[in-house]
């Protein structure tokens, strides 16, 4: 299976950035526009799943690209007392469908954590890259 190195997603980001003619990554005091270098040194700054997100949600290249590197996810339920996976092998794009689709439901592990969080964690870093509240 591929694993991404660090490095490689924040140039992406910047690529792509640069590609679309975008001007949006900007200095601390949001006054100037950053160079190329710059904002590969800010994005280097994310965790490698902090990037994986904004890639994600950066634009329909953005998804296809970490589908294309085979990146995979698990869906995972939380509140005081216990937690439980899926175990599921899915893209980001699949956790987060099942997650609209399910939340607020009696389905599976929604209705045992109601008031709980339940997230999307990246299966090779452990990292949880999106968080939300069941309903």
């Amino acid at each position: 299976m591929k694993t991404f190195k660090k490095q490689d997603l924040a140039q992406w980001l910047v690529n792509e950035n640069n590609d679309c003619g975008k001007d949006t990554y900007f200095s601390e005091d949001r006054r100037t526009a950053m160079s190329t270098d710059e904002s590969f040194k800010k994005f280097m700054k994310m965790t490698k799943d902090e990037l994986i997100s904004t890639i994600y949600n950066f634009s329909e290249e953005g998804q296809k690209f970490l589908e294309d590197e085979e990146v995979i996810f698990d869906v995972f339920f939380d509140d005081n007392d216990n937690s439980n996976n899926k175990g599921f092998k899915y893209s980001f794009q699949e956790c987060q469908s099942y997650i609209n689709s399910n939340n607020g439901t009696n389905e599976s592990y929604f209705k045992d954590y109601k008031g709980g969080t339940v997230s999307i964690v990246n299966i090779q870093t452990g990292e949880r890259v999106f968080e939300t509240e069941i309903k």
